[in-house]
């Protein structure tokens, strides 16, 4: 890829540097590797994410930084608060004198942030029409739009000339999280040391992305009469009625409805505890991934050759239709997808994984 700069970045004088994450939760985990390698090429600085409030938990979870600043968009670019909180927060910014803007996240804003904050370093993708604000504008080739989307963000790295050793996303958790995850499961009824399966049944992009509640009921109730197993389904406040379906239509023992009651500071602690995670193309996805868990991903109408977790340790169950990969928040047809994959090929890929773990 070609870089135009207008000036060579100095490392030396890169003392405190501006990242502008992304939005979502599964971008936000497939950043880590972007800032490992950041802070490998700047050991000294002092590395800030500016980020979206409903992803600080990922970051919050990240080695590789010092500090997080949130900030929420509050209004529509009509209101006139939207254009306040805006100008607070490049003032604020400003104040913070930082030397570099990394931008992570593709849009307009965050390099007319950047610009208006007064960093006179600011690197990132010439996407949105945002090349003028930008000292270092790396162009996009079709051949890093079709890559997995963690070499997307280190693919701009390495453009610029940085050390890129490309390592797995990783998410840490405290001793404390883990107690505290140990003490919600108890209260539960899990023991251990019962096996812990969680499930992923919603998807916060669209229903496209969901195989049917009724096809993780099917195996979460062969894992309970196979390995008595103890399923927790995972999920947010909008993912509740995907969740308390599958619930629903279990036939085996009741599972840990934990969708709705847990925020994202709390997940990884909770997922730590899992064997296996079996889930839509979601970010609770590369969450588990990040944390070391087996995931079996099954994918439907968006690309796992993007988007997958990230990992040779994960399985992925993709049964290519002619309409697929389509990138609907719907499915205006029939799933056909989805249903394609069967609850066999779950159930399958769950008996490899347990005579896998068995075998360490």
């Amino acid at each position: 890829m070609r870089v135009d700069a207008s000036f060579a970045i100095k490392t030396e004088k890169i003392k405190n540097i501006l990242v502008r994450g992304t939005n979502w939760v599964g971008d936000a985990v497939m950043t880590l590797p972007a800032l490992a390698a950041i802070r490998q090429n700047f050991p000294g600085a002092r590395i800030t994410v500016l980020a979206k409030p409903w992803v600080q938990g990922v970051y919050a979870h990240c080695p590789d930084i010092d500090g997080i600043m949130t900030f929420d968009q509050q209004a529509g670019f009509l209101n006139s608060r939207y254009y306040r909180s805006r100008y607070l927060l490049i003032r604020q910014l400003r104040n913070q004198q930082f030397d570099m803007a990394v931008l992570l996240q593709n849009a307009f804003e965050a390099a007319l942030i950047a610009f208006g904050a007064g960093i006179p370093c600011r690197v990132g993708y010439n996407t949105d029409r945002r090349s003028w604000l930008l000292t270092h504008k790396v162009r996009i080739s079709e051949e890093i739009l079709s890559v997995h989307q963690v070499y997307y963000y280190l693919g701009m790295l390495e453009s610029l000339g940085w050390t890129v050793k490309e390592p797995a996303p990783r998410l840490l958790i405290t001793s404390r999280e883990k107690e505290k995850a140990v003490r919600y499961l108890t209260d539960k009824g899990w023991q251990e040391p019962d096996l812990l399966l969680g499930f992923n049944p919603g998807a916060f992009f669209g229903p496209a992305k969901r195989w049917l509640p009724e096809y993780y009921a099917a195996v979460a109730d062969r894992a309970v009469q196979h390995y008595g197993a103890k399923c927790i389904i995972f999920g947010s406040t909008s993912d509740l009625p995907a969740a308390r379906e599958m619930a629903s239509r279990m036939q085996s023992a009741q599972p840990i409805l934990s969708a709705g009651e847990t925020g994202l500071e709390e997940l990884p602690g909770l997922l730590s505890m899992c064997s296996l995670f079996i889930t839509n193309d979601s970010g609770l996805m590369h969450m588990a991934a990040a944390l070391g868990i087996p995931v079996i991903a099954i994918f439907g109408s968006t690309d796992p050759r993007t988007t997958s977790p990230y990992g040779e340790e994960h399985t992925v169950i993709y049964r290519r239709v002619p309409c697929s990969p389509c990138l609907r928040r719907e499915c205006p047809t029939d799933h056909k997808c989805m249903k394609a994959v069967t609850v066999d090929d779950v159930w399958q890929a769950v008996v490899e994984k347990q005579e896998s773990r068995a075998r360490k």
